[in-house]
């Protein structure tokens, strides 16, 4: 959900919230107003949400990384001791490859959860890789 107050959001999903604005004072308002009625915490600066790592560059640039969905797919594809560095593009179209073929890409796994996961990681942070995972899909 996505509230607005003055030029300020706040945007809410289940119990994380991420208040953004313009202007330090608004966000200040904003705190105290939600203070004088809910149980709030202030955690400063916005460095991670929902397991995306957020790196500011300047003041309208944001890189968005999910360092540990990507470990945890190499993990299920047992791949963790074998890459150092990893193109997810050519990695989704091998497994496609390979799935189309009937053979499984280095070892067994489970296809649904894997899949599942780039689903999430290319919706998210890495819109590049969505063809080649709904292809898999």
């Amino acid at each position: 959900m996505c509230f607005y107050f003055k030029r300020s959001m706040f945007l809410v999903f289940t119990d994380d919230t991420i208040l953004i604005g313009p202007d330090t004072q608004e966000l200040d308002d904003m705190i105290t107003l939600l203070r004088k009625t809910f149980q709030i915490s202030d955690e400063g600066t916005l460095n991670e949400y929902l397991g995306i790592k957020i790196h500011c560059k300047g003041n309208v640039t944001f890189h968005l990384t999910q360092p540990q969905l990507i470990d945890s797919i190499l993990n299920d594809l047992h791949l963790t001791d074998t890459c150092k560095k990893l193109d997810l593009h050519y990695l989704v179209t091998k497994i496609h490859h390979q799935d189309s073929e009937g053979a499984s890409f280095n070892g067994h796994f489970d296809y649904c959860s894997v899949v599942g996961k780039l689903l999430y990681l290319e919706k998210s942070t890495r819109p590049e890789l969505a063809y080649a995972v709904h292809q898999c899909a």
